[in-house]
């Protein structure tokens, strides 16, 4: 083999060295993202689990409250606003 070949060769294996290495970070990259989306799941199934129901139809309803005040609100100011303009 002439020094040409054998630097070729070299060039090669360090080329396919080089895309394992990448391969592998995103591998591991994504083993990380799985077990943290594990950890998430498994934290929220238990809090689920430990979930007080009546306490949260009352939280539930709470909000909707708030939620349907806002939106009255809301079209109370664009009303009147457009009733401002109009005139």
């Amino acid at each position: 083999m002439t020094l040409a070949e054998l630097k070729r060769v070299q060039s090669s294996v360090l080329s396919t060295v080089g895309t394992q290495s990448t391969t592998l970070q995103s591998m591991q990259s994504l083993q990380t993202h799985l077990q943290n989306l594990q950890l998430n799941a498994q934290s929220t199934a238990s809090e689920l689990g430990d979930a007080n129901m009546a306490e949260l139809a009352v939280q539930l309803q709470s909000l909707q409250n708030m939620l349907q005040m806002s939106m009255e609100t809301f079209a109370q100011i664009v009303n009147t606003n457009l009733l401002n303009y109009l005139k």
